[in-house]
């Protein structure tokens, strides 16, 4: 008799059930290689971060710098924040280089300073590994992955996609051969085919692209996941769906529905 002539509406009953998802695991641990998520650290707000260790390999990142670990950012999450002279380095480790790779990144940048500004990059030589990055050069202003063959290969999400005052859930399936794809939010922004090689010796770098804090990232890392395989179209759709319910980022797009 109290629910007479009352309802509830369903948007409220599923962003209930979405923000209980948010509070478990990944829903896809398959492949899953490595994961450093900021809300793994036990750690004071404004303290820095000394080393990062991955929350599945138990890779350890070093710090070089003063990377600052703040306790609620998007979504009341967690994050490490860069200055822009800060990084982190981890010897070579093969979770980090899987000849097939699927990975996400949620990131904001706060600096649109006409550089690129890397998340993270493990290469080797021109011939091999790959390098996940915002491009804030001029009017460019997007979110880029090169991976590298007998050369450089790009996926790009176009001119303007990135703000700075607004976070980004990235994700791309970079298999070794057959269709490269890079995603937006949701929303597949580019397709190559061609060749990957992965580095069997690369020392790789979050928050800069070599051990000289080139290209540095200004801004918040909230999380970076690994898996070392192609993730269908269906888990990734279930891996971005968990992280835009925990970190309240809406999906656009095919895969956001």
């Amino acid at each position: 008799e109290k629910w007479q002539g009352k309802h509830m509406s369903f948007p409220v009953a599923y962003w209930v059930e979405q923000n209980q998802t948010a509070t478990g695991g990944l829903p896809i641990t398959s492949g899953l290689v490595a994961r450093f998520n900021a809300d793994s650290l036990s750690l004071t707000h404004g303290a820095t971060v000394d080393t990062w260790v991955d929350s599945v390999s138990s890779i350890s990142a070093s710090k070089v710098g003063s990377p600052i670990y703040n306790n609620h950012g998007i979504g009341g999450q967690p994050y490490v924040y860069f200055d822009g002279s800060s990084r982190f380095d981890i010897a070579f480790d093969a979770n980090l280089n899987p000849a097939d790779m699927t990975i996400f990144a949620v990131a904001r940048t706060y600096n649109d300073n006409g550089s690129a500004q890397s998340i993270i990059v493990s290469r080797e030589t021109t011939n091999e590994g790959y390098a996940l990055f915002y491009n804030m050069t001029g009017s460019e202003n997007e979110i880029k992955l090169n991976y590298y063959n007998s050369g450089t290969s790009d996926l790009e999400s176009g001119d303007g996609t990135v703000s700075t005052s607004s976070p980004n859930i990235i994700a791309a399936r970079v298999p070794a051969s057959g269709t490269k794809q890079l995603f937006q939010n949701g929303e597949i922004k580019e397709s190559l085919s061609g060749t990957y090689n992965n580095s069997d010796a690369a020392t790789t770098f979050i928050g800069a692209s070599d051990s000289s804090t080139s290209n540095a990232f200004i801004g918040s890392i909230y999380e970076i996941v690994i898996y070392n395989r192609n993730l269908t179209l269906d888990e990734m759709f279930q891996v971005e769906g968990y992280l835009s319910s925990k970190y309240n980022i809406p999906l656009i797009g095919a895969l956001g529905g």
